[in-house]
């Protein structure tokens, strides 16, 4: 019969791990997988949540967090944040290269305030996925998901292409690899193309 090795009560020290977490947070900070704002933030919350604030008080928290940031941030020590960044003068800003892009630029996009156009119900579909309580991971999937025979532009232009080949076995093989719908979009594509191209 084995013998079961006995559970010992190992008491984690509640600093140690705070600082682990810390440096994690900075780590993943460095990478560009969290902003500084929420990295803080969330080791702020575990702070309080565990009571560490009260253990060892406020000052001693936010110097352990500052100290696992500080090695990873690229500003040098001792530089505020709060620095406003020189001001463009009004004899730059308004001359005339400067304006004449600008109006050019605002033309050349006749009136639209994003460089892609949606429409009303797109926006609206957006905002919703943007709303307090929708998660990060559900979000994602809604927009990563497509209608049926919502065909993305790529693969149009790629039927496209393997049309002109003049190769229909080779067209028929990568059809195949595409849903019914998707298929039937893909035709219907081609045969408008070649119509206006008659």
């Amino acid at each position: 019969m084995s013998e079961h090795p006995q559970r010992r009560h190992v008491r984690v020290d509640t600093v140690a791990a705070f600082t682990a977490c810390c440096e994690a947070r900075a780590a993943l900070y460095a990478v560009g997988e969290l902003s500084l704002h929420d990295a803080f933030d969330a080791l702020q919350e575990w702070a309080e949540r565990d009571e560490l604030v009260a253990a060892i008080g406020q000052d001693e928290v936010q110097r352990i967090i500052s100290e696992a940031f500080a090695k990873v941030r690229d500003d040098p020590p001792g530089v505020s944040e709060d620095i406003t960044p020189p001001i463009i003068d009004d004899v730059t800003w308004f001359a005339a290269g400067w304006r004449e892009a600008a109006r050019e630029y605002h033309e050349a996009r006749t009136g639209r305030v994003s460089v892609v156009s949606y429409s009303d119900g797109e926006l609206a579909r957006l905002r919703q996925l943007l709303a307090d309580g929708v998660s990060l991971d559900h979000a994602w999937h809604k927009l990563s998901t497509r209608a049926p025979g919502d065909v993305p532009l790529a693969t149009l232009y790629a039927a496209e292409f393997l049309a002109q080949q003049k190769d229909p076995q080779r067209f028929k093989d990568w059809l195949a690899r595409h849903s019914r719908e998707d298929r039937e979009t893909i035709l219907k594509h081609l045969s408008k193309r070649d119509a206006s191209c008659r």
